[in-house]
């Protein structure tokens, strides 16, 4: 029988106390010992879909969206054998799954479409690959508007191979080599993207590095519909960037960078942005971090900080005005091998992972930091990637919320950070667990179905359940 409950909790914020409450729903377990992969696909009117595979089975799954109950369950064909699925994309009626395999010495990579009900509507071509290669989930990028694709492959050398494509159409705009003069993929590629009108935007972060930092700069290669390249120079010269984001804005007709950066080679201590109109140079605008916010940041209590370290950016929230909000949190991860006794030449690897808090700073068009805070968190666990850490972010048209696990076991509280957009910070209580529920979401891989719904997964000894929080 499907489980839920609803929960009360108190707004726990400086700002103002009020009560609230929310559903969420567990399915019934389900047993995935045989399974390799599975994955959220998204909801559709009254149904929630789930893919599963196995070795040899490749299988859709139906639950019902008000109970989550299971509704309908269909295996789904592929005429080639050994096939590799790496993107699952939803549409409005429908979603596409992405595949390849190899033949003869060549990478072939297709898609299917299927409508709400499992039911096959397409298998199409994408492109071939001259050799074969291993494609992973993030070689392919989407556009906002989910019709345009590209998938990028490093080559042997200096080139990266790319293939821009119309989902809607089924039309391959584009496939080329790109081999740019003094551009090294392997060394200085940043970040790939595609915009709603097709066009390619390649990012290199070129002499990022102390002996070279006077000529620091970033090279943007911006690919059209047409195959047409132009390349545009964005100078950042004696300073070493740590992490950067890069986002198309569709509304601003901009490119939207905001990153880390130090003017040594340590950690970073103070964040950038710059927007590139394609029309002109800009001027990246630099926001150096004071001492005091940094030791609040890291909790480094030593009396001088010169930066922050291990911090990660997340997410990057576009705003309408042509700003952004950085979001980044800061992760440790360490390896050990543990040497077995009196055998000492068995041994187990032993994986820990760190997850603390989260940086949140909303810059202005202009490149001022609006206003920026700390959300508060610690999260520890062992042998999982630290798929259960993390946070969600779940947006709304008047606030971003950040929802976490408390702590990394089978009873832990969910939280949320509910941030305004004007930097108020609320820190609510989601869900207070009873311990016989043994659910321990993977937040950071929930899908968001609604402006006031999450769905997320849970696994235990090998049986998954469904989750759902209802705002």
């Amino acid at each position: 029988m499907t489980q839920y409950y609803y929960i009360s909790f108190l707004l726990l914020s400086i700002y103002n106390t009020s009560a609230w409450a929310q559903k969420v729903q567990i399915s019934d377990p389900i047993d995935v010992t045989n399974e390799v992969d599975y994955r959220l696909i998204s909801r559709y009117q009254n149904q929630v879909l789930l893919y599963r595979q196995t070795e040899s089975t490749f299988v859709v799954q139906s639950f019902y969206n008000n109970d989550l109950k299971a509704n309908w369950s269909k295996t789904i064909d592929f005429e080639k054998k050994d096939i590799n699925t790496i993107k699952i994309i939803p549409h409005k009626e429908s979603f596409s799954i992405l595949y390849y395999f190899h033949k003869r010495g060549q990478t072939y990579l297709r898609g299917k479409e299927f409508n709400t009900d499992a039911e096959e509507i397409d298998d199409f071509d994408i492109g071939v690959f001259d050799s074969p290669h291993y494609i992973r989930d993030y070689q392919i990028i989407e556009s906002k508007n989910k019709r345009n694709l590209l998938i990028y492959l490093p080559g042997q050398s200096d080139y990266t191979e790319i293939i821009s494509f119309d989902v809607i159409n089924r039309t391959r705009h584009w496939q080329t080599k790109l081999n740019l003069p003094n551009l090294n993929f392997y060394q200085e590629f940043q970040q790939i993207l595609i915009n709603n009108t097709g066009e390619v935007l390649v990012v290199y972060n070129k002499n990022n590095r102390r002996r070279k930092s006077k000529e620091h700069h970033f090279a943007i290669c911006k690919i059209t519909r047409s195959g047409k390249i132009d390349v545009y120079n964005v100078p950042f010269s004696n300073y070493i960037t740590h992490d950067i984001e890069f986002q198309y804005d569709e509304i601003n007709q901009q490119l939207v960078a905001v990153g880390l950066y130090s003017d040594t080679p340590l950690s970073p201590n103070g964040l950038f942005y710059f927007n590139l109109n394609f029309k002109e140079t800009p001027t990246i605008k630099r926001s150096p971090l004071d001492e005091s916010f940094m030791r609040s940041l890291t909790g480094i209590k030593k009396k001088k900080i010169r930066g922050i370290p291990n911090f990660k950016i997340c997410e990057l929230v576009l705003r309408r005005d042509g700003g952004a909000l950085l979001v980044a949190e800061q992760r440790f991860s360490y390896e050990t091998a543990v040497f077995s006794y009196p055998d000492e030449s068995v041994y187990n690897q032993q994986s820990d992972f760190l997850y603390e808090n989260i940086l949140v700073a909303s810059i202005h068009p202009s490149g001022e930091v609006y206003w920026k805070d700390v959300l508060y968190k610690s999260q520890s666990s062992e042998n999982d990637d630290g798929r259960h850490s993390s946070f969600f972010t779940f947006t709304t048209n008047s606030n971003i919320r950040f929802l976490y696990n408390n702590d990394i076991s089978w009873d832990t509280s969910i939280f949320e950070y509910v941030v305004s957009g004007s930097g108020q910070v609320q820190r609510n209580v989601v869900a207070h667990q009873e311990r016989k529920n043994g659910v321990l979401p993977q937040l950071i891989n929930s899908i968001q179905v609604s402006a006031n719904e999450i769905i997320a997964v849970s696994e235990r000894d090998q049986k998954l359940r469904l989750l759902k929080i209802n705002y």
